[in-house]
């Protein structure tokens, strides 16, 4: 749970049960592990064609960039934040990876914002609710593990629990390892104790060490996954954590 550490602010603008825009505004907190993976949004129930691209805004470190974050070629509206999170992020001195380790607590060094005007006419019904579809993606060229015996760059996505991945995702990839995603039963992303592979906390989360089980970073996040949300609602609190098996700036 420290592969990769995002945290984002989302808002729409809306009137007469239209929506007119939709901003994302975030930065990444951590990065552990050795995989090199990218970041995305997408916002399920909006079409790429309804994206008014001339007055879209996208910005990395206060920074206008040349190119669309919008992904070509889609139906859905999928907007890559970044295609490898490494190339905006270095460890530090003495840092095997970025702000997961004892005594590697640089400043924050990517941020980012996203705004997406919309064309007229788009309901507000027809689109989901925050916070939306954030999920990461294998980045090109980087191996992943023996599940895939290639790299499987953009065709490899990890969802929020029960997020259907977006149209690029390989379909023949869900169930490998210990994932046990169920498409026909709406479920994708968990393992068979009903465990996710990404988590969204409404809070500024401390996330666990390197090589730290989230298990024995926060002892009561086993309870309220295998209750579905019914036992142990603030696990992910300071309060609740073991704070020796934290990340602190």
């Amino acid at each position: 749970m420290n592969d990769l550490v995002v945290r984002y602010r989302l808002s729409s603008y809306d009137a007469a049960g239209n929506l007119h825009r939709i901003k994302i505004e975030g930065e990444v907190v951590a990065i552990g592990a050795s995989y090199h993976n990218g970041f995305a949004f997408r916002v399920p129930g909006l079409l790429s064609s309804q994206i008014d691209t001339e007055r879209l805004i996208f910005k990395i470190n206060g920074v206008e960039q040349s190119v669309t974050p919008l992904e070509a070629a889609r139906d859905e509206a999928i907007f890559i934040i970044a295609n490898d999170l490494w190339d905006f992020v270095t460890p530090g001195e003495n840092c095997k990876y970025y702000r997961t380790e004892v005594g590697c607590g640089s400043n924050i060094q990517m941020s980012f914002t996203l705004e997406i005007p919309l064309e007229a006419n788009v309901n507000k019904a027809d689109v989901a609710d925050f916070p939306y579809d954030p999920f990461i993606f294998a980045s090109a060229d980087h191996d992943r593990n023996y599940l895939f015996g290639e790299a499987p760059g953009r065709r490899f996505e990890i969802h929020l629990k029960n997020q259907a991945p977006t149209e690029a995702f390989q379909a023949n990839f869900l169930g490998r390892g210990d994932d046990v995603s169920n498409s026909a039963n709406g479920e994708y992303f968990i393992n068979a104790n009903g465990m996710p592979w990404a988590i969204n906390i409404p809070y500024e989360w401390a996330h666990p060490l390197e090589y730290m089980d989230i298990k024995y970073a926060y002892p009561n996040f086993h309870n309220f996954v295998t209750s579905s949300g019914a036992l142990n609602v603030d696990w992910f609190t300071v309060e609740k954590s073991n704070t020796n098996n934290v990340f602190k700036q």
